[in-house]
């Protein structure tokens, strides 16, 4: 009778123990899964706004109908980028993208046709490439 009391406490101990510690992990888990889709949503979407971007730039004139679509997409990759960022206690960066893409050339009338190895590109790729790499980190 007396082992019987001395052990089912601590029975009852261990098993609170590793229901604690199985629940932590868990979670721990889940909320890196989650940010890895997280990341892994970001990236292609900053992807796709380098090739529109690019696109934009490199087009023989100006298209109002991609300019709508680029700022559309740097809205909204802006916002998400921002919540991520504070979660994690990262300085956001994308305002140097946005800069990059709508600073020079963009919704201009004398807008210039712009060569693949122009400043503006280079910055482009540069630019998301620094952003997508800080990413990568948060994997």
């Amino acid at each position: 009778m007396d082992t019987i009391l001395i052990t089912l406490p601590i029975t009852v101990f261990f098993v609170i123990i590793g229901w604690w510690a199985t629940h932590v992990l868990s979670s721990k888990r889940d909320y890196k899964n989650e940010l890895r889709k997280i990341a892994s949503s970001l990236i292609c979407e900053l992807e796709a706004l380098e090739a529109i971007s690019i696109q934009y730039h490199t087009s023989s004139s100006r298209e109002v109908q991609l300019e709508i679509q680029i700022t559309t997409k740097l809205d909204r990759l802006d916002l998400k980028l921002d919540k991520l960022t504070k979660c994690l206690n990262q300085e956001n960066t994308f305002w140097l993208l946005k800069s990059v893409i709508t600073m020079n050339n963009f919704r201009e009338p004398n807008f210039h046709q712009q060569d693949c190895d122009s400043k503006i590109i280079d910055s482009i790729t540069t630019q998301s490439g620094n952003i997508i790499s800080k990413i990568y980190i948060i994997d």
